[in-house]
């Protein structure tokens, strides 16, 4: 079993580097699609993304007034969606622009670009949180749950070592972090979660909006992992020793908590606006 992980993480790794996928990011459905992962990996159909998985425990986890609860499960398809779009930046992937301006009536490519003018912080936290409160206002509250979700990818990918701390990457094998595919077949966080001396060690700061949590991730990981670099994270699990699969555990377990406690920050929000 063990063997048949490592060929396969192999597999993965040079798939990732034909295909011209740049680490610094969870793997998303977006990118499984792209690659067509799970058909040429043989996985199975059910096998979930990072990105997936960070946005459904936040979903199971969240505690508010039951008429939101309500509104954002009949929403949990547009948070996944928003969860898994990569829009770091452009040119935005063909097929996944076409399949957002299909569903949701938007140009995400001309979204981004507008984000991009203000040249502010990186992946534009606050900018997309403004697109979901303005839509939430104007009645359109299944573009605002998935312009949320699109901000809770931001704030779960700002948790990886390599994005917090800019490190180089490139398509060459010597350069490739694997952090985040190493990450993607050793999902650590518990169901129901029982977490562990230190492996979140710090409380919700309750921020009145969920983009705060963009900086508040960015500064927890590089706490978590200073001046991180590529040389960082072995090629498979059973080389990193135990400082390394610590780290990767912690960044998973502190990075869902973030993202669940902005969710939960963006839910608040929500409901400030039903009550006017």
């Amino acid at each position: 079993m063990k063997t048949e992980r490592t060929i396969l993480f192999l597999v993965l790794l040079l798939l990732g580097l034909s295909l011209g996928h740049c680490a610094r990011a969870w793997d998303s459905e977006e990118l499984f699609n792209d690659w067509g992962a799970r058909e040429k990996l043989g996985l199975p159909r059910d096998f979930e993304s990072t990105h997936t998985r960070f946005t459904k425990w936040a979903l199971r986890h969240v505690t508010q007034p039951e008429e939101m609860l309500r509104e954002m499960r009949q929403h949990e398809r547009e948070i996944l969606d928003g969860g898994n779009t990569e829009a770091h930046g452009l040119p935005l992937n063909a097929a996944a622009e076409k399949k957002i301006r299909r569903e949701y009536g938007i140009d995400l490519a001309d979204v981004i670009a507008r984000h991009l003018e203000k040249e502010e912080e990186p992946d534009a936290p606050a900018d997309w949180w403004a697109d979901s409160l303005g839509a939430y206002s104007a009645g359109d509250v299944k573009m605002a749950y998935y312009y949320l979700g699109v901000l809770l990818h931001m704030i779960q990918d700002i948790g990886l070592p390599s994005r917090a701390n800019a490190a180089f990457h490139s398509r060459r094998m010597s350069d490739l972090d694997n952090f985040e595919y190493m990450a993607m077949f050793n999902w650590k966080i518990a169901e129901p979660w029982k977490p562990l001396r230190d492996d979140v060690n710090k409380a919700d700061p309750d921020y009145s909006s969920p983009a705060s949590y963009y900086s508040f991730n960015y500064k927890w990981t590089l706490e978590d992992a200073p001046s991180y670099d590529n040389g960082r994270m072995p090629l498979t699990w059973d080389k990193a020793d135990e400082p390394t699969k610590d780290l990767l555990f912690h960044r998973q377990a502190r990075t869902a908590h973030a993202n669940l406690w902005a969710l939960e920050s963006a839910l608040r929000g929500f409901r400030e606006i039903r009550k006017h």
